[in-house]
Formats: C-alpha cells, sequence, structure tokens
C-alpha cells in the first residue's frame, strides 16, 4: 500500500468504516512506515479530543438510517444553474456502505465548524505538503506517496508571525524542508522567502553537531508553501535542521527569535537507496572527467562526476596568469582556468529528458547540477572537483545516457580598445573581437561617485556582445605606461539577451586617476569561451531494483 492510499483511507479506518482487507493493508503499512504511523496517532489523538470537548457518545448503529429517512427531495424550481461534473469512473473496490460514509462525513464537517478550536493542526498542516500541494516538483510527490516525507507541524511564533514547518522528504540525495509563514490569523503570507542570511541561518548537522551544509542551496516557492532544499552527498542516517532566523522581513518589519531544531531519521530512505559505480573516463580541452557512480534515491535520481585540470593544463595557466598581472600580482582574481560545464539526459530513442538548457519544461526532469565553482574541491592537492546532478526518477525502467554538451572556460583575452576621452562624447569608439565575432563599442567617459566609498572617480561606460554572460575584466593604461585599477560597478552594470545572443552593459570604476590622461587603452584580460565540441556520452546502468 502506498502512503497516500493509506492517509486517504485513515479518517475511514479510525470509524471502523474501511473494509477489511483495507483494514488489514492499512495495518500491515503503519507498522513500517513511520510517516503514516505518526499522522495515524495525531488524528487518534484529535479524535478523543473531539469526543470530550463535544461529550458526544458513540452514535447509535440506526443513526444513519434516521438521517437519510428524513431527508426530502429538494424542489426542482429551487436548484441552482450549475454545471455539470461528469461522474468519475468507477472504482473496483467494494464500498456497500457509501450512504454512512456521506453522512458521517458531513457530521466531521459540522463538528470541525463547531469545535474548530479543539483541534490540533496537524491534520490540516499535513494534507497540504508534499503530496496535496498543487504543482511542484513530480520527484518530492512520489517520494511522499512512498512514505519518505516525514510530517513535522513545528511552529515558532514571533512579532505575530508564525514559523511553521510543516513536512520534510529526505533521502541520500537531498533533503527539502516544505514551511509557510502565516499571520495572527492563520492565514498563509503570500512572500513567503525567508534568507539565510543577514542574521538568520538555516543549516544541517548531523546528529552529533558536525555541520554538513551550512546553508540551503536552493529555494522554492508555490501555491500555499515554500521550500529549502539541502543536496546531500553520503549523509549519516540521523540529521537535523536548524532554523535560527531574527529577520522574517517584509512579512515581520521588526527583529524577532524564531528558532527550531528538527531531528530528520533517514534509515528507511538510506536502506531504499540504490549506489552503481560507473567509473567512464573522457578528457578534452585540458580537463579529465570520470562519471563515478548513479544513485537511485526515492526522491531524485542522481550521478556523480569529478574533474580536474590536466599538469599540461595547470602549467598553461600559471604561466599566463603571470604574465598578466606580474608575480606578485593577485592571481586569484583573474579565475583564469575556471571551468563550468553543461550536460544533457538521453533516453535510448535520442530524447532528451533531462538538462540545463533548451529542454522543454513540460518533459525536464532536470532538478540540479551542481558547478565545480560554487563549493571548494574535497582534495585541493589534485585539483579534483565532485559534481553531483539530480534529475527526477522514472516510476518505470528506462535506459538513459549522460552527455556532456559544453565546457565554459575562462580564458585570456586578446583585445584592446585605444580610445581618446575628450573625444567619446561626439564619436565612441568601436573595435571588433575577431575570434569570437564580438564586437565593443567604449561609449563615454565621465566624473562620477564610486558607490561603495563615496569618493569621486572616473566612470567608462562600454557595451559589447559576448558568448556567455559574464562580465569581462579589464585592465586601462595612460600613453605614459601608468596601469591604473578598474571595478565593475555592478549597480548600473547589466548582461540580458537569450541563448543565441548575450548583450553586456559595463560600466567601469577608475581608481587612482587625478587628472584625465589624453589617450587611453582599454584592454580585456579574461573572458570566457563556449567550447561546444565535446559531446561525450556514457550509458548510465539502469537501477537493479526496478
Amino acid at each position: 500500500m502506498k502512503c497516500s492510499d493509506c492517509q486517504k483511507l485513515l479518517p475511514l479506518y479510525l470509524e471502523k468504516e474501511s473494509v477489511l482487507v483495507d483494514s488489514q493493508s492499512i495495518q500491515a503499512h503503519v507498522k513500517s512506515c513511520v510517516a503514516c504511523r505518526t499522522l495515524l496517532r495525531a488524528l487518534e489523538g484529535e479524535s478523543d479530543t473531539i469526543a470530550k470537548a463535544v461529550g458526544l457518545e458513540k452514535l447509535p448503529d440506526s443513526f444513519t438510517r434516521s438521517i437519510l429517512d428524513q431527508l426530502e427531495s429538494y424542489p426542482e424550481q429551487q436548484r441552482l444553474h450549475v454545471k455539470e461534473i461528469p461522474p468519475a469512473p468507477p472504482r473496483k473496490r467494494r464500498n456497500s456502505n457509501w450512504k454512512r460514509a456521506v453522512v458521517a462525513a458531513c457530521a466531521v464537517i459540522f463538528l470541525g465548524i463547531t469545535v474548530g478550536t479543539f483541534i490540533s493542526p496537524a491534520f490540516a498542516a499535513y494534507v497540504s505538503s508534499f503530496i496535496s500541494r498543487i504543482g511542484g516538483e513530480l520527484g518530492l510527490k512520489r517520494a511522499a506517496e512512498q512514505g519518505y516525507g516525514i510530517p513535522v507541524n513545528r511552529t515558532v511564533t514571533d512579532q505575530g508571525i508564525t514559523l511553521r514547518v510543516k513536512d520534510i522528504v529526505a533521502d541520500p540525495t537531498r533533503l527539502v524542508v516544505t514551511y509557510v509563514l502565516e499571520d495572527n490569523t492563520g492565514a498563509v503570507l503570500p512572500n513567503l522567502f525567508v534568507p539565510a542570511y543577514d542574521g538568520n541561518r538555516i543549516y544541517l548537522t548531523d546528529e552529533a553537531g558536525t555541520m554538513i551544509n551550512r546553508s540551503p542551496d536552493v529555494f522554492s516557492q508555490g501555491a500555499g508553501y515554500a521550500d529549502y532544499m539541502f543536496m546531500l552527498k553520503r549523509p549519516s542516517n540521523n540529521l537535523v535542521v536548524h532554523l535560527e532566523l531574527t529577520s522574517l522581513k517584509p512579512a515581520a518589519p521588526k527583529q524577532g527569535s524564531w528558532k527550531l531544531a528538527i531531528p530528520v531519521d533517514l534509515s528507511k530512505a538510506m536502506k531504499a537507496a540504490t549506489y552503481i559505480p560507473i567509473k567512464e573516463s573522457y578528457s578534452s580541452y585540458g580537463i579529465d572527467f570520470t562519471l563515478e557512480e548513479v544513485t537511485y534515491g526515492p526522491s531524485a535520481t542522481r550521478f556523480t562526476l569529478t574533474t580536474r585540470r590536466t599538469p599540461e593544463e595547470k602549467k598553461r595557466v600559471e604561466e599566463i596568469t603571470k604574465l598578466l598581472v606580474g608575480p606578485e600580482g593577485d592571481q586569484e582574481s583573474l579565475a583564469l582556468g575556471d571551468y563550468d560545464l553543461q550536460y544533457r539526459i538521453e533516453d535510448e530513442d535520442g530524447r532528451v529528458v533531462a538538462g540545463q538548457e533548451n529542454v522543454s519544461p513540460s518533459v525536464n526532469r532536470h532538478i540540479y547540477f551542481t558547478p565545480g565553482y560554487s563549493s571548494p574541491p574535497e582534495n585541493e592537492e589534485d585539483d579534483t572537483w565532485r559534481w553531483y546532478g539530480a534529475i527526477v526518477p522514472s516510476e518505470k525502467p528506462e535506459k538513459l545516457r549522460f552527455v556532456l554538451e559544453a565546457i565554459t572556460k575562462t580564458e585570456a583575452a586578446d583585445f584592446s580598445i585605444a580610445f581618446s576621452p575628450t573625444d567619446l562624447s561626439g564619436a565612441p569608439v568601436t573595435k571588433q573581437y575577431g575570434e569570437i565575432s564580438s564586437t565593443f563599442t567604449v561609449t563615454r567617459m565621465t566624473k562620477g561617485t564610486d558607490p561603495e566609498t563615496k569618493k569621486p572617480v572616473w566612470l567608462i561606460t562600454l557595451s559589447g556582445k559576448l558568448q556567455v554572460s559574464d562580465f569581462p575584466k579589464w585592465r586601462l593604461q595612460d600613453e605614459a605606461g601608468r596601469i591604473y585599477d578598474l571595478k565593475t560597478d555592478y549597480s548600473t552594470s547589466s548582461i540580458s539577451g537569450n541563448k543565441d545572443e548575450t548583450l553586456l552593459d559595463q560600466t567601469l570604476i577608475v581608481e587612482g586617476m587625478s587628472t584625465l590622461p589624453e589617450h587611453l587603452t582599454l584592454s580585456m584580460q579574461t573572458i570566457k569561451k563556449r567550447y561546444t565540441d565535446v559531446n561525450w556520452k556514457v550509458a548510465i546502468p539502469p537501477d537493479r531494483e526496478h
């Protein structure tokens, strides 16, 4: 029995309205499922609370018949004009007590209205979780249906705002926390974003307090819910989600304190995961690749990829960096040699089922793909980066291929524009960068203010077209050979366009220039280049459990 089926039948089970086969299935399921057992206990507690609060005795067996006998036909002329909904297809399961179930449902609604103050929000919170939410990702829904959703319903209130953590789905690939913010009437607020900065801490530890994730990797918001996702590698069976919040702006204008520590038991999900080694290797553009393994978890199918620069590539990058900044310069600021990857997943017929770009949202099963520069290398000595990509798992057996589509690298640029600052107002200077088929234009150079230091500076405004979305790094030199420090004013710079064309508008802040030289040369130091002629394909072993 699936969790979703069990949870639908629990109210009938408590009222002894489920058929014998269902009752036996429910009893067997709750023995092995923590989530459904927790919900059953919550419902049992609420049933007892209602009985005590209302003081009603158990209804006699004749109650249903007596109510139905008193119902009168509704006059035809008084019926409302409504659009008729086609009847649902007949169910195979026997249900001879439908009239009694209807009356029981009416009684539940009546009691819910009259004694609502006596009912805890446990069940109401749970039915709005991963299974019942409108929209949302299929991987989370399926994992919850299989019993890997953990009911939480923990709350903390301050400044008139309640933080309610509703559920958690966790397996070896990720941990997702769903929550809402409620006002003092219990209504869910429209903006549910809670920053994991500005004094707020949202993090993950093991039960001993060892840090696992310092902050969530992804935030998403849907209809009446918000999720924070932590990417997991090979976690222990017991984790703790920590929320230590001091600011819920704009929901709560004033500072407050909202703290929760929520233990999470992954033991069931860990047993359900399958790890299959792949160990396929490839080398291109100075980078060695190894597709290490695939993990089949309840909520996601994840592949692990390791990359490292070849010794020749490392030496080349070091030599070029020294030429650009000198032996004493800031070599790391150039980020020369940094790289990013683009992938897709194909089925055996070549149809793309997941990817970062150019995949229809209706079929795209992509969840995440961690770029190497987003986290430190796991072994700095051998320059190894470990990448984790996850897609929504299939309900049926399938044969998939991992495809490396493109490599994007930060390379040394060979491009410069010479101009006279005083002549720019009447004649902007344009020059083509033939290697990347792009054109750049220096439009003006004016006096301004550094938005950070508030000091007077010179500002250079330029525009251009790029292969890859990025702000290039530049160097400025006058006719006497003096070099000026430059930095990008991100408050007035922008990158726009689409997958075919990226448009750049960049404002450069010139530091240390007291008088305006007659002639200047603006030299591009680095630029991101995209290489698409890789097309490495690797078959992903199917799940042994399917």
